[in-house]
Formats: structure tokens, sequence, C-alpha cells
């Protein structure tokens, strides 16, 4: 690893100062790791930081300059430089004209006050500047998430190779992007040029709208009452009654609009909404009386697409099949088709009609070889506290020490999405390399793991998922499923994105 490089050129240069191997090993722990990616988290008001401090040179400055370029939407780009070398790199901002660039000498005295920026802050391996990016974060809680955004690519491009290149992709970002947070991955997903974004409520595009992204939205719950703000924001409701064709008409009527793109559900066999087979006579006459609306794609769900071969997802994929061509015959326009997700992706690739539904399997969290895990999860030690043998630990005193013991406590807890059925030894955290269970009872906002024997310090990294355990191993030690499990991260967690 090359943080372990780092610390093997620390320990020869201070030998060769004449530091004693004493004086060293006192401070090998003070260490603290070097940002070796560029890092994109939310900042205080409303910035976006572009943490890029490891490097600095003509073609790191132009990546991250194209990512700001692209990311920036309506945000003013301002770029907050480290460097004295002004000549340098002048024509690369000539190139992508960012609003404002500050060279920075005098870090100490540097005062922020932009606001609705993306700011880009860069410079070669500068500890000051990684501390100006770190005091303009939005968030300052120890526990944090880390998405990937290069696993990601990976594992969409993936997904690709499997599909006809004619096939087009919608990407669902619901449930906040399954925890991820949909405006930054709607952003980066567009960035990649994704044909759709899905989303499973009015509200949820509405938000996607007003970070400037463009991609069509298509929204599978579009409720009557928020008819007025899916027009307005050019969002694609998912239509699966009459009932509900008939209200959006009307409220069509009231903008006077004209051939707006609905996405038909159809019921195949999962039970939820959508059309039966009984009704889609009524229903084409009814679209073919209405110019309000068009057809943009029918769609379906697969109720158990994650089981090879079934027979019953064999069925609903020929039943689809039947019913999208009866319904697209009777119109002269062409009308996309849809009943794959993930798993159907990978199961029943031959199913894969005009588009594709690609959601958690984004993140590579389920197990599969040929994909990446893009989610870690990660707090730090706030405090070391010795255990005598006999004394209890955390509410209910559900723990007793059955030794002397060391127990690190950690700023984590249900609150966060750490379910509180994991206490009592069902579950542990990484701490070097080590695994640490749980003592005790899971509080709202701490868990105290058992620390014995590692030789551990405050402010040391915590893995709760990441390199040693999983999304998928969390869930099954809660006895849950993957989706609950990312769903449940906590809104006050910090987000940080890696590329």
């Amino acid at each position: 690893m090359i943080s372990q490089q780092n610390v093997s050129l620390a320990i020869r240069m201070s030998q060769i100062l004449g530091l004693s191997d004493e004086a060293i090993k006192k401070r090998i722990p003070l260490l603290s790791p070097l940002a070796q990616r560029m890092e994109i988290f939310d900042g205080k008001n409303n910035n976006s930081i572009i943490n890029d401090t490891y490097n600095l040179d003509i073609d790191s400055l132009e990546h991250s300059l194209a990512y700001q370029l692209a990311n920036a939407g309506n945000k003013k780009r301002i770029v907050l430089i480290g460097t004295e070398e002004k000549d340098k790199f002048q024509s690369i901002f000539a190139k992508y004209k960012p609003i404002d660039v500050h060279f920075i000498q005098d870090t100490e005295n540097f005062k922020s006050n932009f606001e609705n920026s993306s700011i880009l802050i860069t410079g070669a391996r500068n500890v000051k500047m990684e501390k100006i990016a770190q005091q303009m974060k939005a968030v300052n809680h120890q526990t944090y998430l880390e998405f990937n955004l290069k696993s990601i690519r990976h594992n969409i491009q993936s997904f690709k190779s499997k599909l006809n290149e004619s096939t087009k992709l919608l990407c669902m970002v619901k449930a906040s992007s399954y925890g991820s947070d949909a405006k930054n991955i709607g952003r980066f997903l567009e960035n990649l040029g994704v044909d759709y974004l899905g989303v499973a409520y009015t509200n949820e595009g509405v938000e996607l709208r007003e970070k400037g992204i463009k991609t069509p939205i298509l929204v599978m719950n579009c409720e009557e009452q928020s008819f007025n703000d899916c027009i307005l924001y050019n969002l694609e409701p998912a239509i699966f009654s009459l009932q509900q064709l008939d209200a959006f008409v009307k409220t069509l009527i009231l903008h006077s609009k004209f051939n707006y793109p609905i996405h038909l559900k159809i019921e195949t066999g999962m039970n939820r909404l959508g059309f039966v087979k009984d009704e889609l006579k009524e229903l084409i006459a009814f679209l073919h009386a209405q110019p309000e609306v068009k057809i943009q794609s029918i769609y379906s769900h697969l109720a158990e697409s994650d089981v090879i071969h079934s027979d019953f997802t064999l069925q609903q994929i020929q039943i689809f099949g039947e019913l999208s061509t009866l319904i697209s015959k009777e119109f002269s326009y062409p009308i996309l088709r849809h009943i794959l997700n993930s798993e159907g992706i990978k199961n029943y690739t031959s199913a894969q009609f005009d588009m594709v539904r690609l959601g958690i399997g984004m993140y590579g969290v389920n197990g599969e070889k040929e994909l990446r895990q893009a989610i870690s999860w990660y707090s730090s030690v706030s405090q070391l506290k010795r255990i005598e043998k006999g004394e209890s630990v955390g509410y209910n005193r559900s723990f007793f020490a059955e030794k002397d013991m060391e127990i690190a406590i950690i700023p984590i807890g249900y609150a966060d999405g750490l379910a509180r059925r994991l206490g009592e030894n069902n579950f542990g955290v990484y701490i070097k390399d080590s695994f640490c269970p749980l003592v005790g009872n899971i509080c709202m906002d701490m868990i105290m793991v058992d620390v014995s024997g590692i030789n551990t310090q405050e402010g040391d990294k915590v893995e709760i998922i990441g390199e040693h355990q999983s999304v998928l191993s969390l869930a099954k030690q809660m006895n849950t499923i993957s989706y609950e499990v990312m769903t449940s991260f906590s809104a006050r967690l910090h987000r940080k994105y890696i590329d």
C-alpha cells in the first residue's frame, strides 16, 4: 500500500536525520494518512468542495478542472491553488475558464467567504491546503460514508458489457440513490451519459431538476397531488391505472400540454401497481382519444429476478412481451420496453428489450465477483477506557467484563443506521486490521468495542464497512438485505465521493 510506503520512507528519513528508534516509535502513531485521490464533498454555504491536494501537475490539474466543469451545474467555479508558480498553470486556466483563481501562499490567514460555488482546492501534498479543505466541509461528524466513483463507473460498464449496443440504460436513484445522495450521484450518472434516471416520487425528481440535472427522469409512483410539479419540472410519470391517467390528462389540459411523455406500468405477476390484461383495450382507446399524452415506454417488474432459471420469471417475461407488443402495435411511433433490473440483467440478459433498469447493482454490494463494492463506512475512536473484571458496559448493563479489558468508544449508533440488534457481541468493527467485537447494547449515537491487546490510539480509523466486511455481510448479520442497510444510512452521516 502507498500509505505503508510513505511510513517506511518517513522512518528511513528519521533514521538518517539521527532520531532514535524510541523517538521514531512514539511519532509513528501521530502520522496522518495522505489523501491519494480526488475527494468530493458538500461544503459550507452551499458550496461543493473538490479536494485534490495530493497532486499538482499539469495533467492532474486538468483532470480536476474537467471534473469541476462537468459537475458545477449552475455554481460558480473557483480554484484555490497552493503554489506560487502562476505562469506554469495559466494556459490550463485559460482553457477551462474558472470564474476565479486564488494562488494561496498565506494559508493561516486565509478566509473563505464563498457561497453557492464549486471550489477546487489543489496543491502538491500540501497539508495546509488540505486543512483549508477540511475547514470548508459542511459537516464534521467523525462517522462518514465514502463512495468510490471509479468503482461505480466500473460496475456500470460491467453491466453494459452484457447488453446490446442499442439497449438504453435507466439508472435508479430513488431513496437518495440508495443512501448515496441522489443529487451527487445523479450528476455523476448524467455525465456518464445514461439515458434515463428513475425515482420513486415526484419530490425526488424535483430535487434533481433543482440541481440542474437535465437527463429524462421517470417517476415510478407519481401521486395525483404532485401532478403539477411533475409537469412544471418536466418529469415523466409512470401511469398504472385508468383513474390516474384520466386525472393526469386533466392536469395536462390545464397546462396546455400535448404529447407529454408517460410510461405505462403493466402487471405481469408482481401484483403491485400496473394495468392488467383486461384493461388494455380501454386503455388503448383512451390514449388514442387524448393528444395530451404520448407513450414513452412500457415496463413491468420481475418478482424474483435473483433466482436463476425461474419458471415464474420466464412466465413474467413472456406475458410482458405479449402485452407490450399488443399495445405497441396500436401506435405508429416507437415505444421503449423494459423489465430487467440489476439481477435481471445478469440472469435474464436475453430479455433486455429496449432498455434496462440498473439500481443497487451500480454499487457492487451483493458479492458478484466481477463488480467492485463502491461503499465504505468509517468512523474513529473517540475515547479509550480501561474496564475491570465485573464492571458493566452500556445501557441495561447487558455486558459484564469477565476479565480486565480495554474498550474503545466510537461515535456511531442506531441513529446512523447501525441496527440496535447488532449489539451484545453480534457484530464488530475493524481497527488496525483487527476485528473488535461490540460490547453491550448499541446506543443511539455510540458503540463500545473490545480493543484489548490492540495498540489502539484515540483518533484511530474505524471500519464498519470496507475492506474487511461488506454491505452484504452486514445485511446478513442484520437478517435483512443490502437495500435496507443502504437506505438506512442517516442524513447526518457525512458523504464523501472519491475518484
